[in-house]
C-alpha cells in the first residue's frame, strides 16, 4: 500500500498548499525527512505559507493589518521628519498638511482585501508568520486561568471613584492569589470547564482572526488619534474615512454572529483585563509619559481620574505587541522623555486636568463609533474636586463591538412572546460567559441556540 513518503516532491508540495493552517505546514514538515527537506527550502516554505494565509479564513484580516501597520510605520517617520524641520535639526520645511491629507487618503482603501496570491511580498509573509507565533503567549494567559466578572476593569463600569479604585485592586489582588496558588485556574462552580486546558485548530483558528480584527481596530484608531491630535483634518472626512474601514472590514465576515461574540471577547481580555493588570509597570512617572501613566497612591489628588485616562488611552496608543511586553518586561526605570513634573505635584493638579481632558476628547472622537454613538458624542466633563473622576466618558469601542453583536443576532431573530429582549439578557449573561466563548460558541448555530436560551430566560446551563 503507498504511504506519504513514496509520493514524489512535487505531490507533496500540492498536499502542503491545500493545507488549512500554519500549524499543520509544520506538523506535516515534521512527519519525516522527506517533507522536512521541502519545508526546509526557503523558496518552497514561502509560497506554501503565502497560499495558506491567502485562502485560511483565520488569515482574512492580515493582509490588511500588514497595510495598517505599513502606514504606522510612514507615520512615525512623517512626523519625525516635520519635527526635526520644525526644531532646525535639518533644513527645510514640511508641510504638516502634506502628511496628514495622505495619511487619511490611505485610510480610505487601506482595508481593502486581497484577491491576488502574487500581493503576497516575502517580506508580508514573514510578518505573519511571525505575527502568528508571536502572538501566542496570548493564548496562553487566556488559558492559563478562568476569568469572572470581577477580573474586569472598564472606564464605564465604575459609578464613582471608589468603586473604580475597588475594581481595579480586585483585579490585581485576584492575580496575586493565583499567583500565590490561592486560587483555581477553573470555578469550582463550573465543572464543565476544567476540560478547557487547550484550543483545538478551529478555536485556535477563531482566536486568532478575533485577534487580528481588534489589532487592525487598534492600528486604524491610532492613526485617526493621531489625525484628530494635530487638527489638520476635517472630522466629517475622518469619518468618512473610517466608515470606508468598518465597511471594508465587514465584507471579510465568515461567521457574522460568531465573528462579532469572539471579537468582542478578545477586546475586553485585551483591553478591560491585561492592559489595567499590567499597567502598574507604566505608574509612577513624570508628566511627560502622560497619557500612558497614572499616580498608584489613591490617596493623592487626581490619581482616579489619572486611571480612568490611563485605561482609554490604552485602547488608543497600545496594540496587542505592546501589551505582550507589558507582560514581560521589568518596571521602567529611565525614559527618552525630558524629565516632567511629579504626577503628585499639586500646583500642576489643574493643568493635568486640562492636559488629560484634552486627551481623553481626542481619543473618543477617533474612536470606532457607530453613527449612533457619534450623534450623542458629548464633551468630557472635568472632575469634581477630590477623589473624582472624568465625567461623560464612555468606552466607545466596547460599546462599537458589543452593538454589531447585538445587530447580528437581532438580524435573524425568532420572536417569541416570553422572549426577553437580547439587549437586556446579553449583558447579564455575558460576564458569565466570555471567557468560555471558545467551547459553547463552536458553531454560528451553536452561538445563536445559545444567546436564544439566554432571552427565554435559560440561564447559564450548558
Amino acid at each position: 500500500m503507498a504511504v506519504l513518503t513514496d509520493l514524489p516532491v512535487e505531490l507533496l508540495v500540492c498536499v502542503f498548499h491545500y493545507l488549512e493552517s500554519i500549524d499543520d505546514v509544520h506538523y506535516l514538515g515534521r512527519v519525516c525527512k522527506k517533507t522536512y527537506g521541502i519545508i526546509s527550502q526557503r523558496s518552497f516554505y514561502l509560497e506554501i505559507i503565502r497560499t495558506v494565509i491567502q485562502y485560511a479564513p483565520q488569515h482574512r484580516y492580515d493582509y490588511q493589518l500588514c497595510n495598517v501597520l505599513r502606514l504606522h510605520h510612514n507615520v512615525v517617520n512623517d512626523l519625525e521628519r516635520h519635527y526635526r524641520t520644525s526644531l532646525g535639526v535639518v533644513p527645510g520645511t514640511v508641510p504638516l498638511y502634506d502628511f496628514t491629507s495622505s495619511w487619511q487618503q490611505s485610510l480610505k482603501s487601506i482595508t481593502s482585501s486581497c484577491s491576488d496570491l502574487a500581493a503576497w511580498s516575502d517580506n508580508a509573509v514573514c510578518d505573519v508568520l511571525a505575527r502568528y507565533q508571536g502572538i501566542r503567549i496570548l493564548e496562553d494567559v487566556w488559558l492559563e486561568r478562568e476569568l469572572s466578572e470581577t477580573d474586569f476593569v472598564t472606564v464605564d463600569g465604575s459609578s464613582d471613584a471608589q468603586q473604580l479604585e475597588d475594581r481595579y485592586f480586585d483585579l490585581c489582588d485576584r492575580n496575586d492569589q493565583f499567583a500565590d496558588g490561592e486560587l483555581p485556574p477553573r470555578n469550582p462552580q463550573n465543572p464543565h470547564t476544567q476540560s478547557y486546558i487547550k484550543f483545538n485548530s478551529d478555536q485556535r483558528g477563531r482566536f486568532y482572526a478575533a485577534l487580528v480584527y481588534v489589532w487592525l481596530l487598534s492600528e486604524i484608531q491610532w492613526v485617526s488619534t493621531q489625525l484628530v491630535q494635530l487638527g489638520s483634518v476635517s472630522m466629517s472626512g475622518l469619518v468618512r474615512s473610517l466608515e470606508n474601514c468598518k465597511n471594508s472590514m465587514a465584507k471579510e465576515q465568515a461567521s457574522p454572529l460568531l465573528d462579532e461574540l469572539d471579537r468582542y471577547a478578545v477586546f475586553t481580555f485585551l483591553y478591560h483585563h491585561l492592559f489595567p493588570l499590567y499597567a502598574e509597570f507604566l505608574a509612577d512617572q513624570d508628566s511627560s509619559q502622560l497619557p500612558l501613566t497614572f499616580d498608584s497612591d489613591f490617596n493623592n489628588h487626581g490619581a482616579h481620574w489619572m486611571l480612568q485616562l490611563v485605561l482609554m488611552a490604552g485602547q488608543a496608543y497600545l496594540q496587542p505587541p505592546d501589551l505582550i511586553d507589558l507582560l514581560v518586561r521589568e518596571k521602567p526605570v529611565s525614559t527618552l522623555f525630558p524629565v516632567g513634573v511629579s504626577l503628585c505635584d499639586e500646583s500642576y493638579q489643574q493643568s493635568f486636568q486640562i492636559m488629560s481632558q484634552y486627551c481623553l476628547s481626542v481619543i473618543c472622537r477617533s474612536s470606532i463609533l457607530s453613527e449612533r454613538q457619534r450623534a450623542v458624542l458629548r464633551p468630557i466633563g472635568l472632575p469634581a474636586l477630590g477623589k473624582g473622576l472624568f465625567r461623560v466618558v464612555a468606552d466607545y469601542t466596547r460599546m462599537y463591538l458589543s452593538e454589531r453583536a447585538m445587530v447580528a443576532f437581532e438580524m435573524h431573530e425568532s420572536r417569541r412572546e416570553d422572549m426577553r429582549v437580547v439587549r437586556t439578557a446579553f449583558p447579564r449573561e455575558w460576564k458569565h460567559m466570555q471567557w468560555s466563548i471558545w467551547w459553547w460558541a463552536n458553531s454560528e448555530d451553536k452561538a445563536r441556540m445559545k444567546m436564544e436560551r439566554w432571552t427565554l430566560g435559560a440561564g447559564r446551563t450548558l
